[in-house]
């Protein structure tokens, strides 16, 4: 079976006179047009799969909750209690029911990553942000 990415549709050819056309996941065309788009995205992209996505996806639940629109959700909405809770997840959760609440959800507390600046975390919420994106959104990828 062949497989190519063409203008952020997969085609699957299961024969020379039988094609599939499937649509492609968004987060997958956005790692394809964020380098010539948005290039604080694009340094968020690296540390977010540095960091991140082993526990958390944009769109799925995984060990964590998916990312997509979290800055919208509980304490999220104000930017300096990400900081406080990526960098110090047990101590934020002490005096926060949201995150409790999350604990008790998903069973397991977050690392700390005390050694991200601000600034590593603002280009990871631009990259979630981004991808995040309906896919008509996404600027079209270069060749």
């Amino acid at each position: 079976m062949l497989l190519c990415l063409i203008a952020g549709f997969a085609i699957l050819k299961k024969s020379s006179s039988t094609k599939v056309l499937l649509e492609a996941d968004p987060v997958v065309i956005a790692y394809n047009t964020i380098e010539q788009s948005n290039s604080t995205a694009y340094k968020g992209k690296s540390i977010y799969q540095q960091n991140c996505q082993s526990c958390h996806a944009i769109n799925k639940i995984m060990t964590g909750p998916a990312l997509n629109g979290f800055t919208k959700r509980g304490p999220w909405i104000k930017k300096e209690n990400i900081y406080k809770w990526i960098h110090n997840p047990a101590a934020f959760m002490a005096k926060d029911s949201y995150t409790k609440n999350l604990q008790k959800e998903y069973e397991v507390i977050m690392q700390a990553f005390p050694q991200l600046s601000k600034e590593d975390i603002d280009e990871i919420i631009e990259y979630i942000e981004y991808a995040s994106l309906p896919q008509s959104s996404l600027p079209a990828s270069m060749p």
